[in-house]
């Protein structure tokens, strides 16, 4: 299961461009694009996933392979390997000082809302853990899940519980969507097993009370809906996606925070067409993005920035064409409207390292 699929195919060092356009949510009328770079320092690209940035821009958070040490993707499900695997953060400013949080079996970074705390999985050789860092005290938190295996984790709004796929207990052999109380230190089976699911995978917050994720079974594969106190189904409809859950992997694997802010749309990766794809939640057309975007980040209500193996582009939902930020081969992580920013990885210096680079895009 190949998670960070454009991790090892970045193109020759891309260059900015400009012109005329009036995306979405930025001044109305033709304006002109400029897009100017700051390297920011050296990330190492393990092979396994993509770094991740705090909701707030600030902090960065990636794994690191020990040195002559091969970990291979399907160790994100299995932990085989994991033990040669570290989690660090550092700020997202220019030759920051990494910090460690996790120094083996560490895989599935996810951040809470507000940037201040980062949980995790830790394989502990036995068992898989839920790991919950301050950023404040540098303390970590472990808590024990008594499953076979845990990975996909998603962070509520609130931060008081995080979902997850699992795999053992009262699931049996199948992924099973999990809710952990993080106060609490308790798990609950969300979505039970059933005909119809084989597996569950990729739990995302819509809101408070309202998750969404992928199942697969009958040779389907579908978005689930549950929301409510008792997270009952509330809606299903089909994904144009492997019915091979191994297949189907890399369907949110480069989407980041895959809801935009207001809740509206939901961006996955289309594998079929291998496009990035926005679905309308109140059954309004969809927007696909085409041209081979796979990774993406929300930038506002009504901006998305994607990226294929030629360029970086900003899409306006508001019938505007795209926008060329940069040519090349990037991965974009986060994206601000408000301050105008990407933050993006290029190609470092070898198929190990990435350059983190913040982009700002100058409206004139």
């Amino acid at each position: 299961m190949a998670v960070a699929f454009l991790a090892i195919s970045c193109a020759p060092p891309p260059s900015p461009t400009g012109r005329s356009v009036a995306p979405t949510s930025l001044p109305a009328g033709q304006t002109h694009v400029q897009v100017s770079l700051e390297p920011l320092g050296i990330l190492p690209n393990s092979g396994l996933q993509l770094p991740s940035i705090s909701p707030d821009g600030q902090w960065v958070a990636y794994l690191q392979v020990a040195a002559g040490q091969a970990v291979y993707s399907d160790a994100l499900a299995s932990g085989a390997g994991l033990e040669n695997v570290s989690l660090f953060i550092r700020p997202t400013k220019r030759n920051a000082r990494s910090v460690p949080v996790c120094l083996s079996g560490a895989a599935w970074p996810a951040w809470f809302g507000d940037g201040r705390r980062l949980a995790f999985v830790r394989w502990d050789g036995k068992r898989p853990q839920v790991g919950i860092h301050d950023l404040a005290t540098g303390q970590t938190r472990y808590i024990s899940t008594n499953l076979k295996s845990v990975m996909m984790l998603s962070v509520s709004p609130s931060g008081g519980r995080i979902a997850l796929a699992g795999l053992g207990g009262a699931a049996g052999d199948a992924w099973r969507i999990w809710l952990l109380d993080v106060e609490k230190s308790q798990l609950e089976l969300v979505a039970p097993e059933t005909p119809s699911a084989a597996w569950q995978l990729w739990p995302q917050w819509e809101t408070e009370d309202s998750l969404m994720y992928l199942s697969f079974g009958q040779g389907k594969a579908r978005f689930v809906r549950r929301s409510g106190g008792n997270m009952t189904p509330s809606r299903t409809w089909d994904a144009n996606a492997p019915a091979d859950p191994a297949d189907a992997f890399q369907v949110l694997a480069g989407i980041v925070r895959q809801f935009s802010p207001d809740g509206r749309r939901l961006a996955w990766f289309d594998m079929l067409s291998d496009s990035v794809v926005l679905t309308d939640l109140s059954d309004r057309p969809s927007r696909r993005l085409g041209d081979g975007t796979r990774a993406g980040c929300w930038m506002g209500n009504d901006s998305f920035v994607a990226a294929g193996e030629k360029e970086l582009r900003l899409f306006g939902l508001d019938g505007h064409p795209p926008v060329r930020l940069m040519r090349g081969s990037w991965l974009p992580l986060w994206a601000s409207m408000a301050s105008h920013e990407v933050l993006a990885c290029m190609r470092g210096k070898d198929l190990l390292s990435f350059e983190l680079v913040r982009l700002r895009v100058q409206v004139q």
